[in-house]
């Protein structure tokens, strides 16, 4: 039995599950249909920075010790130094995009190719069914709260249509 399954895993989820590696009494499961992370792959444009600060990422507000902050990514990937000397904290998306890949990856909770295909509420636990998306085998796990990541849809200015 499992603290949580999320469903979908996008930043809220993967924020989660980046949390709960930390959290040795509480564990989770993470399932997304996808084949491997993505965040928001047609807005990756070229130039395009985020709009928050870079301590807006996955965990730094909640637990900023956490081995998953972006400032522990920048460490990782040899990019620290450049960060921090240049004074350019607008991150691009397309490395923020990287960043949250590269969590995705370590975080042994995350499972992709696996889609979620059924939930059911037993009365004391649910019950999750899970499809792997190359066999089509189903697996049914059974947690005791379930997060839905429902994310949105990406919005797309008319300017930018034929860029994409």
């Amino acid at each position: 039995m499992y603290d949580v399954i999320g469903i979908g895993i996008g930043p809220f989820n993967l924020g989660l599950a980046a949390l709960l590696e930390d959290i040795p009494e509480l564990n989770g499961l993470f399932f997304d249909k996808k084949k491997e992370f993505a965040w928001h792959p047609g807005l990756l444009i070229e130039g395009t920075d985020l709009q928050v600060a870079f301590l807006a990422d996955l965990v730094t507000m909640a637990n900023p010790q956490s081995r998953y902050t972006f400032l522990h990514y920048l460490h990782k990937s040899d990019r620290l130094y450049r960060f921090y000397t240049f004074n350019e904290f607008d991150i691009p998306r397309q490395e923020f995009n990287e960043y949250l890949a590269w969590a995705a990856s370590d975080i042994g909770s995350c499972n992709f190719g696996s889609e979620v295909i059924r939930v059911t509420d037993s009365g004391k636990h649910y019950q999750v069914t899970v499809k792997d998306t190359e066999s089509g085998s189903e697996t049914v796990y059974e947690a005791k709260h379930v997060v839905m990541g429902t994310g949105s849809e990406p919005f797309v200015p008319v300017e930018l249509d034929d860029e994409l």
